[in-house]
């Protein structure tokens, strides 16, 4: 399994649904963008793999990781960062970045 089907099954299982499904539920299109957003930060991969892999336009990526990555919940964001070892960019103010600066105070 690759990192796109890794960062995929994780996406899934976080928002418990296909985000390839066709469809612009908001929770759709926040798995898309978590995804993405991951995606981006994680691998070298241009916005159109990125979209050939979720089977939209490489457009929709660019959109959901300078716009919607946004409005996501930033717990839910900085779970998904520690989880791939992105720690640098977790978001400061989220109670998982605060657990863990201080688990490396001690």
């Amino acid at each position: 399994m690759g990192i796109l089907d890794e960062i995929y099954n994780y996406v899934n299982s976080v928002y418990g649904i296909d985000i390839k499904e066709n469809t612009r539920k908001t929770e759709y299109s926040d798995g898309r963008a978590l995804f993405s957003l991951i995606v981006r930060k994680k691998t070298n991969f241009t916005y159109q793999c990125i979209g050939n892999y979720l089977n939209k336009n490489h457009a929709t990526v660019i959109h959901s990781v300078k716009n919607v990555s946004n409005y996501l919940d930033k717990e839910v964001v900085a779970e998904a960062l520690k989880h791939f070892g992105l720690v640098k960019e977790m978001p400061r103010d989220t109670t998982v970045s605060y657990t863990h600066l201080r688990a490396h105070e001690t």
